[in-house]
């Protein structure tokens, strides 16, 4: 398929709103000192959980002549940013033990995302990784390998949340700190949807175990580097409790706290996602 259908039939608009109050133009976002509309698109993906590093199984699946074209599409289409998904599911990255906790990324890994970045900015893109998605809570073992979702315990277990902080969120950040067209690091997709109560996935955790993972690697990213930091929410009916249809502010400054009470335990901006086609919108309505 030519990857302009693949821009074309891209399902989910992002859409950015700021986080704190500033004097930037409305509509815009600062960036590298600058006030940038954000005109952006979701990849998300080329090969599901393994874009980068090497599945145990399978191999590296890297493919650079994909993201080449992507961005060139991306360039002449007048797209700036991209959504990037990065671990998925936890099928190919980061590297786990037999205990759950993380050991480190694969040798392939830093390389590929590296190489992903250089492309882009070569097509005056921006690139947002997107770290997890709610399809960690899934089961996708019989079909990807053992290390395919069912991942609720790095959630809710703070020392294997820190592991995954210190053997490969940590290295990911210092290596791309200084990436100019790095515009952000989103620490889940939808992760509404792994949370007890509106979650749909097999395993489930509690709002303030997925606040306080959130607030973890929100924490360790802005110490670690002047990158923004963003969650991927699936509605907007979780950005309020003010009245019907909200039901909780699940990513505001204080909901965070509540659950991670650190300084930098928090969101420099709110991205909340709009389906065209409105399946999951008039649930949110």
């Amino acid at each position: 398929m030519n990857s302009i259908r693949i821009l074309r039939n891209i399902s989910v608009l992002i859409l950015f709103t700021i986080a704190a109050v500033s004097a930037q133009p409305a509509g815009t976002i600062k960036y590298n000192g600058k006030d940038y509309y954000i005109n952006g698109i979701n990849v998300p993906w080329n090969a599901f959980g393994t874009d980068a590093g090497t599945h145990y199984e399978w191999g590296p699946l890297y493919d650079r002549d994909f993201f080449s074209t992507f961005f060139q599409e991306c360039k002449t289409y007048g797209v700036n940013c991209v959504r990037w998904w990065v671990h998925c599911d936890g099928r190919s990255t980061p590297e786990f033990d037999e205990n759950g906790f993380v050991t480190g990324l694969d040798e392939n890994f830093l390389s590929d995302m590296e190489d992903i970045f250089s492309i882009a900015a070569e097509n005056n893109v921006m690139v947002m990784p997107c770290l997890w998605s709610f399809d960690m809570t899934k089961d996708f073992k019989s079909e990807a390998g053992m290390y395919a979702g069912m991942h609720a315990d790095l959630i809710q277990d703070t020392l294997k949340t820190r592991s995954y902080i210190n053997n490969a969120l940590i290295p990911m950040v210092q290596r791309f700190a200084n990436t100019c067209n790095l515009f952000a690091w989103e620490v889940i997709n939808e992760p509404e949807w792994s949370i007890e109560g509106p979650g749909t996935t097999v395993q489930k955790v509690s709002a303030v175990e997925m606040a306080r993972f959130c607030a973890m690697i929100a924490e360790a990213i802005h110490l670690h580097s002047d990158k923004m930091v963003t969650v991927g929410s699936a509605c907007l009916k979780w950005h309020s409790s003010k009245q019907p249809p909200a039901e909780a502010h699940y990513w505001s400054d204080s909901f965070l706290k509540a659950a991670y009470n650190k300084p930098e335990a928090y969101l420099d901006f709110y991205q909340v996602h709009y389906y065209d086609w409105r399946v999951i919108f008039k649930s949110c309505v």
